[in-house]
């Protein structure tokens, strides 16, 4: 697994959400993530049995890892963590959703 740089790991705000059933869909797990706080989620990308949060502030991204890694989602137990960007060009469209170069 690739080490990524404190400091970018420090301004993390999106979420790796894994174990997820196959059926549940990105609003399922956006209406899960949001209960603590309403609209704090910007979008929800879900890709086979995993997603990723992307949250406004990384402080609600913190909150939620911490109330549902280990709880249930739609009949399965998921793992949450913050998600690790690869490398800084990454990184960029990991949390801007655009390439460097556009």
């Amino acid at each position: 697994e690739n080490q990524v740089d404190e400091d970018i790991m420090a301004n993390v705000r999106v979420l790796y959400v894994r174990n997820l059933m196959m059926s549940t869909t990105e609003e399922q797990i956006k209406e899960v993530f949001e209960r603590f706080k309403p609209n704090s989620i910007e979008r929800v990308k879900k890709l086979k049995d995993y997603a990723f949060v992307h949250f406004k502030q990384r402080d609600d991204a913190l909150h939620a890892m911490n109330l549902m890694n280990g709880c249930e989602l739609d009949g399965s137990i998921v793992e949450v963590t913050l998600a690790k960007p690869v490398d800084k060009n990454q990184y960029f469209r990991f949390t801007r959703g655009v390439s460097p170069s556009a």
